[in-house]
């Protein structure tokens, strides 16, 4: 008999994006699919009735969600948890746990990076799910004995004190994931082109080791091409003609990647974008390729102009690399946006008003600037045990000062950097020009006075 699954955003006051590698407020009106439940239904939906709630933002209550349990006869419950709503998250699973005995209770968030909030958690929930593609979390649902790494049942002491998930090789086919279930009015990508949009995982983890992120301590898992295929076909089939490719990085292998482009040459016709590597944009074939693949906006790293500030976290690139990617994606009419963190180790404020005057003078069409920040799993934390927990790089709970430069100036330049960016009159009539669509120009204008009503108009830090 299948088992009765229920994917739950726990209760909070706004929408908030709770997962193994991120944690965080949207810095404007957008807010991601719940990734990890997606790569979940896809290994355990042949085996249950899957149902999702997401209660964050007011959508549901406590009570409400209690009624729902009851009602549905759910067995299991994956919970998504994060470091800077653990207390919330913490009050409402324990008052689930109460009413529900016998509910098996399943966690996923960036929490399992610290062991203090991985043993609290597991009072009142039975495992910590780390790798969303285990295939055994087939038998954990069937009550079945499970000795994977990724699914952890108690905290043990992790070598020299860091805890690492390991990727699953030779990952079997597996089916589509239930889109169906997650697509909603209130799942929206700042750089989608239509409101109804639904999210590709072709891996699990990034290749990369960027030592200020969480996924450098997450080894790859990578999807087949048959499963994939499968899944674009599925996704096909729901008349969805917007796709956002939510891998951590996209490119790499190049091999892999070269495959997967090909297949959306060949067989599809999606709109979508990405996040990739300069380094990667900086090859015009791959640039260009890209473009012919349907891909109109691509996402990607530049985070200081300064290459030795990058070099302290294994980003190894320099500013030709960074000029040269943005020229390809440029000369293919793929659109831009850049990430920059301010507030880094060793960065002064002239190197943060360099970087500034970078995002602003080199054409690219977003940029998004975020405040160093010691995130879960990052190497921030891995010497320094007094690190908050409630921390993000949008500096919506707690900053904290990485650097040499205080929290109250870094939020005046990430401030000064929003507004020198996007309150140019020539990049506001360039934005204009550039929509092709009523459905385009709500999700942009929606976007922008969010943005602005969150990051200028809002004291975000304590």
């Amino acid at each position: 008999m299948k088992k009765n699954v229920l994917f739950l955003n726990p209760p909070y006051p706004v929408a908030i994006y709770r997962s193994i590698m991120c944690n965080q407020i949207s810095k404007a009106k957008y807010c991601w699919q719940p990734h990890d439940f997606m790569l979940i239904s896809s290994i355990i939906r042949a085996y249950a009735n899957c149902y999702f709630l997401d209660a964050t933002a007011g959508a549901h209550e406590a009570d409400d969600i209690k009624q729902f349990i009851s009602d549905k006869n759910i067995n299991i419950l994956f919970a998504s948890t994060g470091s800077i709503c653990f207390d919330e998250d913490y009050a409402f699973l324990s008052y689930i746990r109460k009413s529900f005995p016998n509910l098996k209770i399943f966690i996923i968030g960036d929490i399992c990076f610290d062991a203090g909030l991985s043993k609290k958690i597991l009072t009142t929930a039975d495992a910590i799910i780390v790798n969303p593609l285990e295939p055994e979390l087939v038998q954990l649902i069937n009550g079945e004995q499970t000795l994977s790494p990724t699914i952890i049942k108690e905290v043990r002491p992790s070598e020299n004190g860091v805890f690492k998930i390991s990727s699953i090789t030779n990952l079997p086919p597996i089916k589509p994931p239930l889109h169906e279930l997650f697509i909603s009015p209130r799942y929206r990508s700042p750089f989608i082109k239509r409101k109804k949009y639904t999210t590709i995982i072709t891996q699990f983890g990034c290749p990369f080791k960027c030592s200020y992120c969480p996924c450098s301590k997450v080894d790859v898992t990578y999807k087949n091409l048959d499963s994939l295929k499968k899944e674009l076909d599925y996704v096909q089939s729901l008349n969805i003609k917007e796709i956002y490719i939510g891998d951590q990085t996209f490119g790499l292998p190049p091999k892999v990647a070269d495959e997967i482009l090909n297949l959306l040459i060949s067989r599809y016709n999606f709109s979508w974008h990405c996040y990739t590597h300069p380094a990667l944009a900086a090859r015009e074939d791959f640039a260009a390729k890209l473009k012919q693949a349907g891909c109109h906006t691509a996402i990607i790293g530049i985070d200081s102009v300064n290459p030795e500030i990058l070099k302290n976290y294994n980003r190894f690139y320099n500013l030709e690399q960074i000029n040269q990617a943005v020229e390809n994606l440029k000369k293919h009419k793929i659109k831009i946006c850049a990430d920059f963190i301010i507030g880094l180790e060793n960065e002064t404020a002239e190197d943060i008003k360099n970087t500034i005057n970078y995002a602003c003078e080199s054409g690219i069409s977003y940029a998004s600037f975020n405040i160093a920040a010691p995130l879960m799993g990052s190497s921030f934390r891995d010497n320094e045990e007094e690190w908050p927990t409630d921390v993000d790089t949008t500096g919506s709970r707690t900053i904290v000062q990485i650097g040499q430069i205080p929290k109250e100036e870094l939020i005046k330049l990430r401030n000064h950097a929003i507004k020198r960016f996007y309150f140019r009159p020539g990049y506001l009539l360039k934005s204009i020009l550039e929509i092709h669509s009523f459905e385009e120009l709500l999700i942009k204008t929606g976007e922008g006075f969010s943005l602005a009503k969150k990051s200028l108009l809002k004291k975000p830090y304590k």
